[in-house]
This record gives C-alpha cells, sequence and structure tokens, in this order.
C-alpha cells in the first residue's frame, strides 16, 4: 500500500484550528457555568423571585411624610392608581386637602412615578375633597403597620397610593404598592375609616370594589 501523502503545514494548521474551534467553545462555557454555580456544576433550583425591588431615590420614606402638625397637610394631595392586570382602563382616585391652593393637581406626582404602569391616571375620575385632618388621619392608621410604610416596590405592582405634599415650588412624594388583594384591603380600610362623610367612604369602597375585587 502506498504511503499516505504528507499533509501540508497550512493544512493541518486549518484542520487543527477547525478541532480547536468547537472544543474552545465547550471550555469557554463550562468555565462559565464553574464561575456561576461555584465548585458545583450542576443546575441550582431558580432562585424565587424577591417580593419588591430596589427603592427609588426620589421617594421620601414614611417619616418624611407623616407628620404631627396638622398644618402640613393643608397642601397635601393623594391619589390611588390600579397597575394590576386590566383588560380596559381604570380611572383612578383622587383625593386633596380642601385648603390645597387650585385643587388637586396631577403634575407633581409624575417625577416620583417609577415603578409600574400609571396610565390609569390619565384618567382621573372621582375627586374627593377632604379636611387636613382627614389626611392626616389617614397616615396617622399607617403608623402601627411598617408592612403599608414600605416605598420598595413590589415586583408585581398591584395598586399604587401616592402621598405628595407641597412645600413652595418643592414637593414631597411619597408611595406605597400594594402586593396583594389583602394587603389592598387593608389600605382601602384605613383610607375608608379615616373619611367622615358618607359619600366619600361609599367612593372609597365602590373603587375598591371594582379595581381590588373586595366586596364589603
Amino acid at each position: 500500500m502506498a504511503a499516505s501523502a504528507p499533509v501540508p503545514d497550512a493544512q493541518r494548521s486549518h484542520r487543527l484550528r477547525g478541532r480547536l474551534g468547537p472544543a474552545l467553545i465547550a471550555g469557554v462555557l463550562l468555565l462559565g457555568a464553574a464561575i456561576e454555580h461555584g465548585p458545583e456544576l450542576a443546575p441550582r433550583a431558580a432562585a424565587a423571585a424577591p417580593l419588591r425591588i430596589a427603592v427609588t431615590p426620589d421617594l421620601s420614606d414614611f417619616a418624611e411624610i407623616h407628620s404631627a402638625n396638622l398644618a402640613d397637610y393643608e397642601s397635601c394631595q393623594l391619589k390611588v392608581t390600579y397597575m394590576g392586570a386590566q383588560t380596559k382602563r381604570r380611572s383612578s382616585l383622587a383625593v386633596v386637602s380642601a385648603l390645597r391652593t387650585g385643587g388637586f393637581d396631577l403634575a407633581p406626582f409624575a417625577p416620583f412615578q417609577h415603578h409600574g404602569s400609571y396610565s390609569n391616571d390619565s384618567f382621573v375620575g372621582d375627586t374627593l375633597v377632604v379636611t387636613p385632618a382627614e389626611l392626616m388621619a389617614f397616615l396617622d392608621a399607617l403608623v402601627p403597620h411598617a408592612a403599608l410604610q414600605d416605598t420598595t416596590p413590589p415586583a408585581a405592582p398591584h395598586v399604587s397610593v401616592m402621598v405628595m405634599r407641597d412645600y413652595g415650588a418643592s414637593s414631597l412624594g411619597w408611595e406605597h404598592i400594594t402586593a396583594s388583594y389583602d394587603e389592598g384591603d387593608l389600605l382601602f380600610q384605613l383610607l375608608h375609616d379615616a373619611l367622615t362623610a358618607t359619600a366619600d367612604r361609599s367612593t372609597v369602597d365602590r373603587f375598591r370594589h371594582h379595581l381590588v375585587g373586595i366586596r364589603r
């Protein structure tokens, strides 16, 4: 049998590179897996998604927005925005101090909104004009409930409750976004209880009925 013809160096080099390519890629993938998983290359169970995610630096914490001074609520306004799954728009609910110059104004809220869809705000429906004492009563009612003071938004936003207070040309904003029906139920109940007018309480209950699915 005739001896095989020698493979030219250039051709041998080309074949070697062709074999090394897939091996090199496999090696890089294994190295990446080792870095990610540590000594164990076996896949790990996916970590559970966190209930809440990063806080917006612009938002004030609850201690800043909650005041023992009734006068601080004279320029206060509040809005409730539904952020969950929907097949049609749901108008937002507005609450404003009767002493706030110009009444309810959506514009000051915008710079503080970062954690979900606020498209329902373009359909602000009912606007409750209340006393500073009623707004203060609502924030006072949140004090025993640390979970309702959290400004860290949930991974799956449900209902946003945002409170704004004007200080001259600047505004102070605080927001809590509920992560469950039970949490939303409690927030709406506290808001309902803080209001004194029967008509205003009925408006809150109707909003809760439509958006949170709670029937009272």
